[in-house]
C-alpha cells in the first residue's frame, strides 16, 4: 500500500473536485470525509484567505453532497437538520470574515480576495437557493422556502454583485467567468420558473467579456429579448441583510441549537 498523500494535497484535489461540479462538470464525487476540509481548516490561521477559503470550500463540498442524496436517495429523516444547518452556516458565514475579506464594491473598491471569496459564496448560496426552489414538492416544502418577491429580491442581491465583477480580474482569474457563466444559468432557471421581471435585467448584465461562452450568451439573448426590461431599483445591500438577519432568525427558532454550535465553534470570527 502506497504512502498517503499530504494533507494539503489531498484537500487541495477535494476543493477542485467540489467547485468544478458546482460549475457544472460531470466529474465524480471524491470518496473523502465531508469533515475533511474544515478539520484543515482547523490547521490554517483563522485570520488568512487560505482559512476563509477552506471554509467556504466545506459549504460547496455539503451542499453539492446533499444534492446527490437528494437526487438519488430522496429526503432521508435527518434531511430537513442538514439543509437548515447548510443554509444557516451559509447565511451566517458573511459576518464571520475578518475586515480585509469584506466586499465593500458599493461604498470603495474591495481587495481582489474578497471579491473571489465573495463569488464563491454567492454561487453556493444561488445553488442552493435554486435548488430548494425548483423541487418546491419536496425541499421547498420542507424548508418552507417559496419563489415569493422576499426570497427572490434576496437572491438578485446576489446575482448582481456576481455580475459586476470588474473586468480585468475575469482575465486574471477564469475561475470568476465561470461563475458568471454559472450564475447566468440559474438566472434563466429561475427566470423560466418564477417570471420574476428582475431577472430579465439582471441576464442583460452578464457579458461573456471573454467570449468563453458564446451558446450561454445566446440562448440568455435569445431568452430575454431586446428589452427594455422593468428593473425594481431595490437597495441590494438593505435586501441581503434584512432577508439574511429575518431567514436566520427563522432558523434559529426552528433549530435553537444551530447558533449556539456555529457561534461556539472555534473557527468563528465575528465583526
Amino acid at each position: 500500500m502506497g504512502e498517503r498523500l499530504p494533507t494539503p494535497i489531498i484537500a487541495g484535489a477535494l476543493v477542485t473536485n467540489t467547485w468544478l461540479r458546482l460549475l457544472g462538470s460531470s466529474l465524480e464525487p471524491l470518496d473523502i470525509s465531508e469533515h475533511y476540509l474544515m478539520d484543515f481548516a482547523e490547521s490554517v490561521d483563522h485570520s488568512t484567505f487560505a482559512h476563509h477559503y477552506l471554509r467556504i470550500s466545506d459549504l460547496g463540498l455539503r451542499l453539492d453532497r446533499l444534492q446527490s442524496v437528494d437526487e438519488h436517495d430522496g429526503l432521508g429523516p435527518d434531511a430537513k437538520l442538514l439543509w437548515c444547518r447548510l443554509e444557516y452556516e451559509c447565511l451566517f458565514w458573511a459576518v464571520q470574515l475578518p475586515t480585509s475579506l469584506l466586499d465593500l464594491r458599493d461604498g470603495m473598491p474591495a481587495r481582489p480576495e474578497a471579491i473571489i471569496i465573495h463569488s464563491l459564496h454567492n454561487l453556493v448560496v444561488l445553488t442552493f437557493y435554486a435548488t430548494v426552489l425548483s423541487r418546491q414538492d419536496t425541499l421547498g416544502t420542507l424548508l418552507a422556502l417559496r419563489p415569493v418577491p422576499g426570497v427572490l429580491h434576496y437572491v438578485c442581491s446576489l446575482v448582481r454583485s456576481v455580475f459586476i465583477c470588474p473586468r480585468e480580474m475575469l482575465i486574471h482569474w477564469s475561475l470568476l467567468s465561470d461563475i458568471q457563466a454559472a450564475t447566468a444559468r440559474i438566472v434563466l432557471q429561475l427566470w423560466r420558473q418564477t417570471q420574476f421581471e428582475n431577472f430579465q435585467g439582471l441576464l442583460n448584465l452578464w457579458d461573456d467579456a471573454l467570449g468563453r461562452y458564446p451558446e450561454l450568451a445566446q440562448e440568455v439573448r435569445d431568452e430575454i429579448g431586446p428589452g427594455p426590461w422593468n428593473i425594481d431599483q431595490t437597495d441590494g445591500y438593505s435586501v441581503f441583510w434584512t432577508f439574511r438577519d429575518l431567514r436566520s432568525l427563522h432558523l434559529q427558532d426552528a433549530f435553537p441549537h444551530l447558533a449556539e454550535a456555529t457561534m461556539s465553534s472555534p473557527n468563528t470570527i465575528v465583526e
